[in-house]
């Protein structure tokens, strides 16, 4: 027997023996790599009966029949809603759960069955993230192995391969060692070439190209992509980082990286511990590229899906997030600039410090953001891989799923298409809302609840198990009650309430002085005191200024641009937007173009739909954009939803 202290990396499944089987994957404190096979855990499901003894007769009766054997069937007691048996059926392969569910839910009444059956639980759940819940292990975790050494050497490219007798967990703290990347990509002849890789971590900074040039002592030259390519996978294989990132490397980078693979016949399967090189998964609308062993987070994904809402940019590019986490920014190149750069030789050298910058950027970015990824990693009990990749959603869903399997409770299923549309016929009322006051209006406060119904659920214990009513109508009740406390005590003071909405009150002061602003303010703990001015002509001579600046076309190309992001494969667009339109445009002119590219348009003058004159904002000149569109169809409307409350039409400004 051989024992292992080993930190997590990742976690998978693999058919071997006659059955599946769980692989986790780590190092030890010597960091040589480990996989560790549990034959002790199987794949499941549970089946809820109506009548236990029946049900289990007719289900062993249809396996009888079907091409499928299971391990065992057993009584087991779990919680739903109370305390109740169930059937839980432990399968052989993770592949033939589906399968037998699909057999066996056939017993329900609703599906001409006997009625046996009531429904079944669990099924859902993916093999490897079940394990995690069910054995408390999160993917932060380091674990104590002890087994016995195999020879698997066939499956893993590893240094030991342990089928494990016993896992503990321990409380120790893994360190991690992190490698970012790049590429510059570049379209010759109708085709996608990797000009320029960049790598860098901690006492590793390096471009490889293959061109010549001037360059930094960071540069290696090549002879061809395809040498460049090997040498970035020796590089990883010599570096052996435990986590790659990239910055929208799931939607592009390791997706060319694959293709130029393909295409120059070279080996991926170094990258990943299994010899299965790079594994590409849908989900939902995007897809992630999994080194399996090796740990991929793409910190594009993770800034989307968790950071987004608290950041002030709305364009989530690598130079507009680290310049604001970070305070700096890329080498600024356009593909333009790229493209000539490497067909006329010419500013090579600031090509590769370009690429480096991204990789550095990205390094960067995962030393600050890394430890939130960790700690979330940890609360859900799940993988750096999967976590990383996470809506706040799947987050509380796992982290739910964590504790229902620590406390003996059955995973509800997810809601099928007639749960969905009767859930979302059910409407609640939401939060009050006052009728505002039309007008301007002078010393204003405006009183806000901080995180009003999260507060709402903490203070009043609001939850399933300890208040017996109808939990989102008793939050937004309370949210209404409290509001409209706040307004009804502010005119008690003397203030009028001018506008209220949900969660925040817009106060007049009249008479009222600050003093007494603040100690109402205080007493009530609210903030974001404030004042505006009664300046209608100067509102409207600004309008007017933009206006004519605009059409004299003293303004900027970008002050028109509008930026939207790239959320799907272009092919995926049923309804063309202008920012579709624009992006397909960038495509036509060998500008690659993925899921997660921000393309800033402007609207060129011409005929036709406004889609159908989106252009990319590179490929257009100043003289060249609809200024009457501009001018009728962004400022005027913009300007009039304030300005026609104070009486204002379109004609006193355009006068």
């Amino acid at each position: 027997m051989r024992k292992e202290k080993v930190y997590l990396l990742d976690v998978d499944y693999k058919n071997i023996g006659g059955g599946t089987k769980i692989v986790l994957y780590g190092r030890n404190k010597k960091r040589e790599k480990i996989a560790i096979i549990d034959p002790h855990y199987q794949p499941y499901f549970y089946v809820l009966p109506s009548n236990l003894e029946k049900a289990k007769k007719e289900i062993e009766e249809i396996l009888k029949k079907s091409n499928f054997k299971v391990e065992r069937i057993e009584k087991t007691r779990k919680i739903w809603r109370n305390t109740c048996d169930f059937l839980k059926i432990t399968c052989r392969f993770a592949q033939e759960v589906y399968k037998i569910r699909d057999l066996i839910k056939k017993l329900e009444v609703k599906r001409g069955g006997s009625g046996s059956v009531i429904d079944e639980f669990e099924y859902q759940l993916s093999f490897p993230r079940g394990y995690l819940a069910d054995k408390e292990i999160s993917g932060v975790d380091c674990i104590e192995v002890e087994g016995e050494e195999i020879e698997k050497k066939n499956i893993f490219d590893v240094d030991i391969v342990l089928e494990a007798e016993r896992i503990k967990r321990t409380e120790e703290v893994p360190s991690y060692k992190i490698l970012s990347f790049d590429i510059e990509v570049v379209e010759e002849k109708g085709e996608r070439k990797i000009v320029m890789i960049s790598l860098y971590g901690e006492n590793l900074k390096k471009v490889l190209t293959y061109k010549k040039a001037s360059f930094p002592s960071f540069v290696e030259v090549f002879r061809d992509e395809k040498e460049i390519l090997n040498k970035f996978i020796e590089t990883i294989k010599d570096y052996d980082p435990d986590i790659i990132v990239g910055y929208n490397s799931d939607g592009y980078d390791f997706e060319v990286i694959r293709e130029r693979a393909n295409k120059l016949r070279i080996n991926l399967d170094s990258l990943s511990w299994d010899k299965s090189g790079i594994i590409f998964s849908k989900r939902a609308r995007t897809s992630t590229a999994r080194l399996k062993g090796r740990v991929h987070i793409d910190i594009f994904n993770f800034v989307n899906n968790i950071l987004s809402p608290i950041l002030q940019t709305e364009v989530l590019s690598l130079d507009a997030v680290a310049s604001e986490i970070l305070g700096d920014k890329k080498i600024q190149m356009e593909y333009q600039d790229i493209l000539e750069a490497w067909q006329k030789n010419k500013d090579l050298e600031k090509l590769a410090s370009y690429c480096l910058k991204d990789s550095q950027l990205t390094f960067r970015l995962a030393e600050i953001l890394l430890p939130q990824i960790l700690e979330l990693t940890r609360i859900v009990g799940q993988s750096i891989f999967d976590t990383s990749r996470m809506m706040y959603s799947q987050l509380v869903e796992w982290f739910y799923t964590k504790w229902a399997k620590k406390t003996n409770r059955i995973v509800p299923n997810q809601p099928k298409f007639d749960e969905i549309l009767k859930r979302q016929k059910e409407t609640f009322l939401g939060g009050y809302v006052k009728e505002p006051q039309v007008g301007i209006h002078e010393n204003i406060a405006v009183v806000d609840f901080a995180s009003l119904y999260p507060s709402i659920i903490s203070t009043y214990n609001v939850s399933l198990e300890t208040l017996k009513c109808d939990c989102a109508q008793a939050i937004t009740w309370w949210g209404r009650f409290w509001i409209k406390r706040i307004m009804e005590e502010a005119e008690k003071q003397g203030f009028s309430v001018i506008y209220g909405d949900t969660d925040s009150a817009f106060l007049g002061l009249d008479k009222k002085n600050k003093e007494e602003l603040f100690s109402f303010l205080k007493e009530m703990n609210k903030k974001l005191p404030g004042i505006m001015r009664n300046a209608i002509e100067e509102a409207v001579k600004l309008v007017r200024e933009k206006i004519k600046a605009l059409k004299e076309l003293k303004i900027s190309l970008r002050d028109l641009a509008v930026y939207e992001q790239i959320t799907k494969p272009l092919s995926d667009y049923k309804l063309i937007s202008p920012h579709v339109a624009a992006a397909k445009r960038l495509e036509e002119q060998g500008i690659p173009v993925g899921e997660g590219t921000v393309v800033g348009f402007v609207i060129k003058k011409g005929l036709g739909s406004i889609s159908e004159k989106a252009y990319p904002v590179e490929f257009i000149n100043l003289e060249d954009v609809d200024k009457d569109y501009y001018i009728h169809h962004q400022i005027l409307p913009a300007s009039l939803r304030i300005l026609k409350v104070l009486g204002i039409k379109e004609s006193d400004i355009l006068n």
